[in-house]
């Protein structure tokens, strides 16, 4: 993982971290006019949906990145569902499973497996060529 994905990393972290805290504060200092209105709800679910969408946009970009650094280029990718306990709770720092195909440099097409997390970087598990022939062009 270099520098730059550690730096990326600890900013999408501390920026999670930050809209808790600053949620938090806000439930137990604001006065009641303020934190019953709707727009603090609205507020609220922006960061809901918001933050774990930009997690998987991170991961996908992490990923193809990945793919760039061995000279390749990414066909498709696809999330692996893993339920274990503990999931629900830790989904957001946990690793992530991710299947793809992507074609090499050679022209080789290569079926992987990796795991990529917020502090993982990108862990390559299996990589397979499966046809050594270029696909045809369309």
């Amino acid at each position: 993982m270099t520098e730059r994905e550690n730096s990326r990393v600890g900013i999408y972290y501390a920026l999670y971290v930050g809209l808790f805290i600053f949620c938090l504060v806000g439930a137990f200092t604001l006065p009641p006019s303020i934190t019953s209105s709707r727009v603090l709800g609205w507020f609220g679910l922006v960061g809901l949906f918001a933050i774990p969408i930009l997690v998987i946009f991170a991961t996908r970009s992490r990923i193809r990145n990945a793919v760039e650094e061995r000279d390749g280029t990414l066909i498709s990718m696809k999330r692996i569902w893993r339920f274990t306990p503990g999931y629900w709770r830790y989904r957001s720092l946990a690793r992530t499973r991710i299947e793809l195909e992507y074609i090499d440099a050679e022209g080789a097409t290569h079926r992987a497996l990796c795991n990529s997390g917020w502090f993982s970087g990108v862990e390559w598990l299996e990589d397979e060529v499966v046809s050594d022939e270029p696909p045809p062009h369309t």
